[in-house]
């Protein structure tokens, strides 16, 4: 929080305009995190590992901002800004690694599956209040309230297989494909809170949703002595 005065003086040494203004701020942060590890060994040639982990969070903030132009003997203008957001997430993945080995000596197969879900659903106000008092003692304002929602999505599974091949004891080779899907997706949308029932603030909402796919391979050479 802070407050500020300044004082401004005329040519001839009188009082001028006073400003006075003073800031409030608040924000909550809370981080939730859970990683864990599995492992299951089959036999001697299979195995399979299981690495889930969740992250949750959830952020709430405000900040207030009022201030004023004065003169000694009367008040020329004043403003209120509030502005107040809450935000929660949740990033979640679910990685599965299958190893096999074959009795053939640097013979290898792994595939390794790992979705992950990503979420981030929010809202927000906005407040603005700014009088002009004129001399007859009438005032003319200029108000703005707007509040908000905000949703966004991301999925995706990533998939890969990797296959090792010993040549001999020196060379060896190494297969590997890559499939990756995701989905993103997000709506916001503001309102005006002095319209009630109005549709979306066209210039302050969006709306998108979009799908990427993609493969890809190589092999790897590897000599070590």
């Amino acid at each position: 929080n802070s407050d500020l005065r300044r004082q401004f003086f005329t040519t001839t040494g009188n009082d001028g305009i006073i400003y006075n203004e003073t800031n409030e701020s608040r924000n909550q942060n809370i981080n939730h995190r859970l990683n864990g590890r599995m492992e299951y060994k089959v036999d001697s040639l299979n195995s399979f590992v299981f690495t889930p982990r969740l992250t949750v969070q959830d952020n709430i903030s405000s900040t207030s901002l009022a201030g004023e132009n004065k003169l000694p003997v009367r008040i020329l203008n004043s403003l209120n800004n509030l502005n107040g957001s809450n935000n929660l997430s949740y990033n979640a993945a679910a990685p599965i690694l299958y190893r096999h080995g074959f009795k053939k000596y640097g013979r290898t197969i792994s595939l390794n599956l790992s979705p992950s879900l990503v979420t981030r659903n929010g809202n927000s106000t906005l407040f603005s209040e700014n009088n002009f008092y004129l001399d007859s003692s009438g005032v003319i304002s200029d108000t703005l309230n707007q509040f908000s929602n905000s949703e966004r999505l991301n999925v995706a599974i990533n998939t890969n297989v990797t296959y090792t091949e010993a040549l001999d004891s020196f060379n060896s080779l190494q297969v590997s494909v890559t499939q990756n899907n995701s989905r993103n997706a997000s709506d916001k949308r503001t309102f005006d809170d002095a319209a009630l029932g109005a549709p979306p603030i066209s210039l302050l909402s969006s709306t998108f949703d979009s799908k990427y796919n993609y493969t890809n391979g190589g092999v790897t050479y590897r000599y070590q002595k």
